[in-house]
């Protein structure tokens, strides 16, 4: 354990679902209570100040330049929250699934800005000493580039359907149209 590790003292809770629709399954309750069982284990306060992009995606960035997560940033860059802090994260994909250039250039960011990041799948703790470890940017750079193209296969598919749809409608079949529709109808 570094000791920029062993300092670290309040943690701060970030849960991100991708729709609403998600607010359905058990994703929201998940996180936080993985938030609770982390900070037991490394012995951290969990701040009651707990950041939520509830129905934010993550792909186009809107959860970190406009949500909850765009807060918590812009509190770190002005030193206002609690000494040695650490955000808690489910996985790399809570935080980021744009392409490497805006992903790694935000996370590195945040970790210089003396922000501890720690990620539940695999139990890892980032700090700013990652930014400068070989290995610990390779292991950042794979995740975040595995979220980016999840999401990007995810919604070429999701489009690729809609048009298929669409077509088998154009030419005369049928389609389930509940799929298609607004939630509201």
């Amino acid at each position: 354990m570094t000791s920029e590790v062993a300092g670290i003292e309040h943690a701060y809770s970030y849960i991100r679902l991708s729709s609403k629709k998600q607010l359905r399954g058990t994703g929201e309750h998940r996180q936080s209570t993985r938030a609770e069982a982390i900070c037991e284990q490394m012995g951290w306060k969990l701040s009651p100040l707990t950041f939520q992009d509830l129905g934010v995606s993550a792909f186009t960035g809107k959860n970190r330049l406009t949500g909850a997560l765009a807060e918590f940033i812009r509190l770190a860059k002005a030193g206002k929250l609690a000494p040695n802090p650490v955000l808690i994260l489910e996985a790399w994909d809570r935080f980021s699934r744009q392409d490497l250039d805006e992903s790694e250039k935000a996370v590195l960011e945040l970790l210089r800005s003396g922000v501890a990041i720690h990620i539940g799948f695999g139990n890892r703790t980032f700090t700013r000493a990652s930014t400068r470890d070989l290995a610990a940017r390779v292991e950042i750079l794979v995740a975040m580039k595995g979220a980016f193209d999840y999401s990007a296969n995810l919604s070429r598919r999701v489009k690729s359907a809609k048009s298929r749809k669409i077509s088998r409608i154009a030419d005369g079949g049928t389609a389930n149209v509940r799929e298609m529709a607004p939630g509201w109808l």
